[in-house]
């Protein structure tokens, strides 16, 4: 699924393509940045009926939100590519033109995003991952987002450094066929596994192991 990030706005998040309204995509909240996912539904990212904009609310498909660029954009992944409007700003009052507020694409389906959820010990593993740099014996390794930006959106020192001390990372071990989430980059420790010999996180199935406390 095709995710971006929204900065600079009091909405700031990834947000993961998820539906649709009018037909254009829609994108949840998956991770908001400097404070937990409040409220229910989270925010979305869409495009308003009878509306040449994107709007972030709680409501998809309608017109009343927090965060609006004027755009014709079919996707909101063309937002900052094409000739978009200034973003504007509910203040709680009246709208306001922020020129800080961006859209950026981040991954697409040709690089690959999952987004975890469902453990019942191991809650601090849900999230976004999303692809690095890094290869366990040429498989690719993901980044827990959450984990990452939370650091940095509460003050802390850059994810760089912080991961020194154990980011959350999605990869196969090395040796093992399985893929795994833990905080050493390809070692045979975690708390999910699952049991696959997929060279890609596209192919992947299965049912997930996760280590229970005491157990």
């Amino acid at each position: 699924a095709a995710c971006l990030i929204v900065a600079g706005s009091s909405q700031d998040g990834i947000f993961l393509e998820d539906g649709s309204c009018n037909g254009k995509p829609a994108y949840t909240r998956a991770v908001r940045y400097g404070r937990a996912e409040g409220g229910n539904p989270p925010a979305s990212l869409y495009s308003p009926a009878r509306r040449n904009s994107w709007l972030i609310g709680t409501e998809p498909c309608r017109s009343n939100g927090w965060v609006e660029v004027r755009s014709m954009a079919e996707r909101a992944e063309l937002l900052q590519a094409g000739s978009s409007g200034p973003w504007q700003e509910f203040n709680g009052s009246a709208w306001s033109r922020s020129d800080a507020i961006r859209a950026l694409t981040h991954c697409g389906a040709s690089t690959g995003c999952v987004y975890i959820f469902g453990s019942r010990y191991q809650p601090h593993t849900h999230g976004l991952y999303m692809p690095t740099d890094l290869e366990c014996s040429g498989v690719p390794v993901y980044e827990h987002m959450q984990d990452k930006h939370m650091q940095q959106a509460d003050g802390g020192r850059p994810a760089s450094e912080a991961s020194d001390e154990g980011g959350l990372y999605l990869y196969s071990p090395t040796g093992r066929e399985s893929w795994m989430v833990g905080r050493e980059v390809c070692k045979p420790s975690g708390w999910l596994e699952l049991h696959s010999g997929a060279s890609l996180l596209e192919g992947i199935g299965g049912v997930w192991r996760e280590h229970v406390p005491g157990g």
